[in-house]
């Protein structure tokens, strides 16, 4: 059985409705956790492989289109939040997991 947390910040060019855009840094953690199973062996001792992702992500700042640093309010980050790539960023956390932690 396999438990780790992996961290990464990511930058992601988001796009309103409106056609604003934004360019956010964005910070993600993802508990993971992975057990292989067991595959051979008498019936009863075999099971299939369990895997589960938790994340979480955060705006961490972000400039508009002008370049000009914008204050996260609760009404931007409303705006915001919903329009981020997390099945995306998910899945790069995932493959960290699988990659294993960095020496």
């Amino acid at each position: 059985m396999t438990t780790q947390t992996v961290t990464k910040t990511f930058e992601c060019e988001l796009t309103t409705d409106v056609d604003s855009t934004y360019l956010c840094n964005v910070e993600a953690h993802s508990k993971c956790y992975y057990h292989p199973g067991r595959t051979s062996g008498p019936p009863e001792d075999c099971y299939p492989a369990e895997s589960d992702q938790d994340t979480t992500v955060e705006i961490l700042d972000c400039v508009d289109e002008a370049g000009v640093s914008r204050q996260l309010t609760p009404d931007l980050l409303a705006l915001l939040e919903p329009l981020l790539p997390f099945d995306w960023i998910e899945d790069q956390l995932w493959r960290l997991f699988l990659e294993g932690p960095e020496d």
